[in-house]
């Protein structure tokens, strides 16, 4: 990974951190005094992904940053989820659209 990855995920985080409708910064995030590394594993580095979802299930912003990743189809580890597990919650909120769509 070069420098400028780690900057622009770097910034993604902090952009997160300071823009998180509804979460209460009286307390930190958990990830604001983490290595952003951790939550942008390396394919097949499911070691780091679990590390990075633990640190996300302490978090007082946990859900706020789950919905903003599943919304705006951010990268890596989000809100205690992973790229493809947001991709699921996606499909099935389409499929329940379009189900209340049809009726």
């Amino acid at each position: 990974m070069t420098t400028q990855q780690r900057i622009e995920r770097h910034d993604a985080l902090y952009k997160l951190l300071t823009n998180l409708p509804g979460a209460d910064f009286g307390v930190a995030p958990e990830c604001s005094e983490t290595d952003p590394e951790i939550f942008f594993p390396e394919p097949g580095r499911v070691d780091l992904a679990r590390r990075a979802i633990a640190i996300c299930e302490r978090c007082p912003v946990l859900e706020a940053c789950r919905e903003k990743a599943v919304l705006h189809g951010e990268l890596g580890i989000w809100g205690g989820t992973t790229e493809t597990q947001r991709e699921k919650i996606r499909a099935a909120r389409r499929r329940i659209q379009r189900g209340q769509e049809a009726a």
